[in-house]
């Protein structure tokens, strides 16, 4: 009886023997769980860029054959009404509205609120206002300057005042046309403004802007504005308007590019108005003017890196935008 019980005992030691193994052979021969990617860490937007087609509405993008912008179609239209009741807005009032947030009635240059260059300045971001115009041109001036009642051909006196309010500024960087047609219109010796003779392109503008404004580790805001667009379509010149909606688009696409890898830079595109009523022809695929003035058509407009999903804004929102991400990081 003892015997078997010592063979009961063996076997079923064995037997445990057994199946431990087998038990441990089938856990080695399951697949290893998948590997957990780690989360990407979340970067927050320090860079803001503003770019601004003067003069742009969707049939200047049309006529160049532009149909999106960064693989994108424009995400709506913006509204561009200026304080001043039964006219299309002119650029000063545009630019000051897309800077400030404020409305002001044409033929003026800044207000009494702190444009968004001054506010993205005191996050001490650094910031750039590049355009093809000249510097003190009505747009750039928008973001830069304050001068009151300076019209649409900029009064010498005004531009005087445009000039020094621009030298004042803490910006860091000014990029545009030189004016040779009155030397004494200048900046003197301030690196900060970089002025060039010959038309230089948005394109070629954008790329030194960025490598520049980069430096800074709290980031930059950067106002770029093709500004020919508007000069031809006072002129009635498709050819040339075309020409410089490419340019245009060349610029924010740059911009695109090279944000799109970083995650911390947002991109807003848009225009200050529409000018020259451009009209698609009744008959054919080709385009005609209606005045060769501004006119009060809603302009399209892009975002990007960004989470905006309105497709109706007005020119006040863009400051609205530009501020809560100027002041997020």
């Amino acid at each position: 009886m003892f015997i078997i019980f010592k063979l009961f005992k063996k076997a079923f030691l064995l037997i445990l023997v057994v199946a431990y193994v087998a038990f441990m052979i089938y856990l080695f021969r399951q697949p290893l769980p998948p590997k957990s990617e780690p989360e990407p860490e979340e970067v927050a937007i320090k860079n803001v860029i503003v770019f601004i087609a003067d003069g742009t509405g969707a049939n200047h993008y049309a006529a160049a054959g532009v149909t999106q912008l960064g693989g994108k179609f424009s995400q709506g239209t913006m509204t561009t009404n200026s304080a001043t009741v039964g006219w299309p807005t002119d650029s000063a009032a545009a630019a000051t509205a897309l800077a400030t947030g404020v409305k002001v009635e044409n033929g003026n240059v800044g207000n009494t609120n702190k444009n968004i260059s001054e506010i993205a300045k005191e996050q001490g971001k650094s910031v750039g206002i590049i355009t093809t115009d000249d510097i003190y041109g009505a747009t750039p001036a928008g973001f830069s300057a304050r001068a009151s009642n300076v019209g649409e051909t900029l009064g010498r006196y005004r531009v005087d005042e445009i000039i020094r309010t621009q030298k004042e500024s803490s910006i860091d960087l000014f990029m545009g046309r030189k004016d040779t047609d009155h030397p004494d219109l200048n900046y003197g010796t301030d690196e900060r403004f970089q002025t060039f003779v010959d038309p230089k392109p948005l394109r070629q503008m954008i790329e030194p802007a960025l490598e520049e404004l980069v430096k800074n580790p709290k980031g930059f805001f950067l106002m770029a504005e093709g500004a020919r667009v508007d000069w031809y379509s006072h002129g009635n010149d498709l050819s040339g308007a075309k020409a410089e909606v490419i340019d245009f688009k060349n610029a924010v696409e740059y911009a695109y590019d090279w944000a799109k890898t970083r995650h911390d830079t947002a991109i807003i595109v848009t225009s200050d108005h529409e000018t020259g009523g451009l009209t698609p022809d009744e008959v054919g695929n080709g385009y005609h003017w209606t005045v060769d003035s501004h006119t009060a058509v809603p302009v399209p407009f892009w975002t990007f890196f960004i989470d905006e999903e309105r497709t109706e804004i007005d020119n006040i929102d863009v400051f609205k935008i530009a501020k809560k991400l100027v002041l997020a990081a």
